[in-house]
């Protein structure tokens, strides 16, 4: 891919507040960490600014992340370092979570993790199968997936006449929605 075919990274503007409004559940984290031991080989789909990985590079055995933005990667990468975390037990990549093979550098996983809705990223049938595809590459014969999803509040045929509509002249999570 040349520069100039490289998709704009649409999460550099927002990298440094991602963290702090995103809106994301932080009991999550605590969710994610019972599932591990310091033996556990985690591989985090969508693993953003580390909000999850930083916390489990503490009780897992191994973490790797893979995220399409270059500016949540790097983020990442920070708290890692920052949290003295040793190359060996945590890393990092930007790539398409649709699209990867690690299998010719390192071990399968023992538990692989989407948290906070990042399948909801995905826009075809094709990219959730290649998703699962990879998964099931990646995943050791006694692992376990968790992928975390949610049931968007409307019916699809008005959430898609909204984001038909839209036209981004303002950031959607200004709209009030009920009483907040």
């Amino acid at each position: 891919m040349t520069p100039i075919d490289t998709p704009k990274d649409y999460r550099e503007d927002a990298v440094d507040y991602y963290d702090k409004f995103s809106g994301s559940p932080r009991d999550d984290i605590s969710f994610y960490c019972s599932r591990v031991t310091n033996a556990t080989r985690v591989l985090e789909l969508g693993c953003g600014t580390g909000r999850v990985m930083v916390p489990l590079a503490d009780v897992a055995g191994y973490v790797h992340g893979i995220d399409h933005s270059a500016a949540m990667v790097a983020l990442c990468r920070q708290k890692l370092d920052d949290a003295n975390i040793d190359i060996r037990r945590a890393e990092v990549e930007v790539g398409d979570i649709t699209d990867f093979d690690l299998t010719h550098r390192m071990a399968k996983f023992d538990l692989i993790i989407a948290p906070f809705r990042v399948i909801q990223n995905l826009e075809t049938d094709s990219q959730v199968g290649n998703l699962m595809r990879c998964i099931s590459a990646h995943l050791a014969p006694q692992g376990e997936a968790i992928l975390n999803t949610f049931c968007p509040r409307g019916a699809p045929k008005a959430l898609k006449a909204f984001w038909n509509s839209y036209d981004g002249s303002k950031p959607v999570w200004t709209k009030q929605d009920g009483d907040h």
